[in-house]
């Protein structure tokens, strides 16, 4: 996983960054054969996420917004995947 969106006042050339990230950090884990979950597109699209973040200090949320985040690990195949023996 890479870092979440951010909320704060630098959030569209934050987040650019962090999108470029992920994909580098999906094409490294691709060449070694390693799961990655791409977190940064789902919240993004996240009010819930993004509100909170911005209410907080811009990058954490609070409960509502780590429940989305979980949701996302939880329902991930890579996650599933670790626990099916």
């Amino acid at each position: 996983m890479h870092p979440a969106p951010c909320g704060d006042v630098d959030q569209e050339k934050r987040n650019q960054i962090i999108a470029n990230l992920s994909e580098e950090f999906a094409l490294v884990c691709d060449q070694l054969d390693v799961p990655y979950l791409d977190v940064f597109s789902s919240l993004l699209k996240s009010p819930i996420w993004l509100a909170e973040a911005k209410a907080n200090d811009g990058a954490h949320p609070k409960a509502d917004g780590y429940a989305e985040f979980a949701a996302i690990v939880q329902n991930w195949e890579g996650w599933l995947n670790w626990f099916t023996p």
